[in-house]
C-alpha cells in the first residue's frame, strides 16, 4: 500500500518531488500499487523506491534515477526510460512492452520473466542482468551491451541484435530462427544447440564461440569471424559462409550439404566426417586442413586452395561427378586418399574438363517443346544441363526447389513467355538467383525471351532483366538466327568464366572429319573401278 505522503509528492511532478525527499530523511518511500500512469516524471529520484505492482504505463522517465529500485510486477508498458539509470533494479516479471529504453542503464537488473516485446534498447546496458525466461520477441537491441548477462530460455523472436556485445553469454539451447545478430560480438558465447536458422550474422564475431550441435540453416554468416570456435557436429545446410573465417575452427561431423563457402577460410581446421555434399568451395582455402572420411559429393574443388597440404586421417568419399568436375585441379595424394584407382587416377590426371560448370532450364510446362529443343541444343554444343519445367512440381514444394536449383547450378536459364511471367515462382526465382548475384559478385541468370511477354510486363523484376534478355524467339522460323543466338549465348559464357571455346568448336571438326571420311570413301570406290 503506498504512502500517502510520498503519493502527494509525486503527484506534484518530479521537481516537487526531487526538492522533498533532498530536504527530508524518507527511510522507506512506498509508491507500490500507485497508479502513476501518463505522468512526466523525467528525471525523477525513485532510487531504493519501493514500487511493487505500481502503474507507470506511459510514464516519462526519461533519464529518471530508478538504481536499485523494486519494481517487481511493475507495469511500464510504453514508458519512456530513455538514458535511465535502472541498475541493480528489481524488475522481476514487470511488463515493459513497447518501452524505451534506449541508452539505459541497466546492468545487474533482475529481469526474470520480464515482459519486454518490442522494446526500444538501442545501446543499452544490461551487462549482467539476469534476463532468464524474459520475453525480448521483437526487440530493438541494436549495440547493446549484453555481457555475461544471463539469458536462460529467453526468447528473442525475430529480435534486432545487431552490433550487440553478448560475449561472455550461455546462450545454449535458445531459439533465435531469424534473428538479427550481424556485426554483433559473440566472442566466446555458448551457442550449444541453439536454432539460428535464417539468422543474420554477417560480420558477427563469434571467435572461440561452443557451436556445437546448432542448426544454421539457412543463416547468412558472411564475412563472419569464427577463429577456433567449435561447430562440432553443427548443421549449416544451405548456409550463407562468403569470405568467411574458420581458421582453427573445430568442424568435425558439420553438415555443409548446399552451403555457400565462396572465398571462406577453413585452413588449420578439423574437418574430419564433415559433409560437403553440393556444396560451393570457389576459392575456398583449405590450407594444412584435417581430413578424414570427409564427404564430397557433386561437388567443384578446381579452385579450392590448399588441397596438397591438407593431412589425411582417414579415407574421403569423392564421387566420380566431382572427380570428373575438379578434373586436374586435385593434388594425387587426394585422388589416392579417395581409394580411387591408380590407373583411374592416371585417368583423370590426363583429363581435360572444358566445362566443369552446369546449367538449368526452368521454365512452364506449355513451353516444353521450346526447352526440350534448347536442352538438346547445348547438350550437343558440350553444356552440362539440365531442364525443370516448375509449375509441374507441387506447389507448397516450388519455392525450395526453386531454392536448391539456385545454390547447386552456375547458371540459370529463365524461360520468359507469356505462359509463364505472370507465376509466382518467376518472380521467386529472380529475386533470389539476384540476392546469390550480389553475394558471389557474378552472373548466374540468363532470362530468355520466347515471345517479348516479359519485356510489356511491368513488374520490377521483370523490369530490372530485361537488358538481359537472350531473344530466342525465332526458333522455329529461322533456325539459323536461332543457332548463332545459342551460340553467343555460350560464348558470353565461357568468356564470363575463362573457358575456351571448346564445345562451339567443335560441331565444324566433327563436320571435317565427316568429309574428309567421305572423300576417302569416293577414292575407295575410284580405286575399285580402276584397279
Amino acid at each position: 500500500m503506498a504512502n500517502q505522503e510520498c503519493l502527494d509528492y509525486i503527484r506534484q511532478g518530479a521537481m516537487v518531488w526531487n526538492n522533498w525527499r533532498n530536504s527530508h530523511e524518507v527511510p522507506y518511500l512506498d509508491l507500490s500499487g500507485a497508479d502513476l500512469s501518463r505522468m512526466d516524471l523525467r528525471s525523477v529520484n525513485l532510487s531504493s523506491a519501493y514500487l511493487h505492482m505500481t502503474n507507470l504505463s506511459g510514464t516519462d522517465l526519461s533519464s529518471a534515477n530508478l538504481r536499485r529500485a523494486y519494481l517487481e510486477g511493475a507495469k511500464l508498458s510504453s514508458a519512456l526510460l530513455n538514458n535511465a539509470d535502472v541498475s541493480t533494479a528489481n524488475l522481476h516479471v514487470a511488463s515493459l512492452i513497447d518501452a524505451n529504453l534506449d541508452g539505459a542503464n541497466l546492468s545487474d537488473a533482475d529481469l526474470r520473466e520480464a515482459q519486454m516485446q518490442r522494446v526500444s534498447a538501442r545501446r543499452t546496458i544490461f551487462s549482467g542482468a539476469n534476463l532468464s525466461e524474459a520475453d525480448l520477441s521483437e526487440a530493438m537491441l541494436s549495440g547493446a551491451q549484453l555481457s555475461k548477462c544471463l539469458l536462460r530460455n529467453v526468447r528473442l523472436r525475430e529480435a534486432q541484435l545487431n552490433g550487440a556485445d553478448l560475449s561472455y553469454c550461455d546462450l545454449s539451447m535458445l531459439d533465435l530462427e531469424n534473428v538479427d545478430l550481424h556485426e554483433a560480438n559473440l566472442r566466446e558465447v555458448d551457442l550449444t544447440g541453439v536454432n539460428l536458422s535464417g539468422a543474420n550474422l554477417r560480420r558477427t564475431s563469434l571467435d572461440k564461440a561452443t557451436l556445437r550441435g546448432a542448426s544454421f540453416y539457412g543463416a547468412t554468416l558472411d564475412g563472419a569471424r569464427l577463429e577456433a570456435a567449435n561447430l562440432s557436429t553443427a548443421y549449416l545446410g544451405g548456409a550463407h559462409l562468403k569470405l568467411t573465417n574458420l581458421r582453427g575452427a573445430d568442424l568435425s561431423f558439420v553438415d555443409f550439404s548446399g552451403t555457400t563457402l565462396f572465398l571462406a577460410d577453413l585452413s588449420d581446421t578439423d574437418l574430419t566426417r564433415a559433409n560437403f555434399t553440393r556444396a560451393i568451395l570457389d576459392e575456398a582455402d583449405f590450407s594444412r586442413a584435417t581430413l578424414g572420411w570427409t564427404i564430397f559429393g557433386n561437388v567443384n574443388l578446381s579452385a579450392v586452395k590448399g588441397l596438397d597440404s591438407v593431412s589425411h586421417h582417414g579415407a574421403l568419399v569423392v564421387d566420380i561427378e566431382t572427380a570428373l568436375r575438379s578434373a586436374r585441379g586435385l593434388p594425387t595424394s587426394f585422388l589416392q586418399a579417395a581409394n580411387l584407382a591408380p590407373d583411374l587416377i592416371a585417368s583423370l590426371a590426363k583429363t581435360f574438363s572444358p566445362d566443369p560448370y552446369t546449367w538449368c532450364i526452368c521454365a512452364s510446362s506449355l513451353d516444353h517443346e521450346f526447352v526440350a529443343s534448347l536442352h538438346a541444343t547445348l547438350q550437343k554444343k558440350g553444356i552440362r544441363c539440365w531442364y525443370v519445367l516448375v509449375d509441374q512440381l507441387p506447389e507448397e514444394k516450388q519455392q525450395e526447389h526453386l531454392d536448391e536449383l539456385i545454390r547447386l547450378h552456375d547458371q540459370l536459364l529463365l524461360v520468359c513467355s507469356q505462359r509463364s511471367v505472370n507465376n509466382d515462382w518467376m518472380r521467386y526465382a529472380v529475386e533470389n538467383v539476384q540476392h546469390r548475384e550480389q553475394r558471389e559478385n557474378k552472373k548466374l541468370l540468363q532470362p530468355i525471351n520466347l515471345d517479348y511477354a516479359v519485356i510489356k510486363s511491368q513488374e520490377d523484376w521483370a523490369v530490372n532483366m530485361q537488358q538481359a534478355l537472350v531473344d530466342l524467339s525465332m526458333w522455329q522460323q529461322d533456325s539459323n538466327r536461332y543457332g548463332r543466338a545459342v551460340n553467343r549465348l555460350v560464348k558470353s559464357f565461357r568468356e564470363a568464366y575463362d573457358l575456351p571455346d571448346y564445345a562451339i568448336s567443335r560441331p565444324k571438326q566433327l563436320a571435317g572429319s565427316r568429309q574428309t571420311n567421305s572423300q576417302s570413301s569416293r577414292a575407295a570406290q575410284r580405286r575399285r573401278k580402276h584397279p
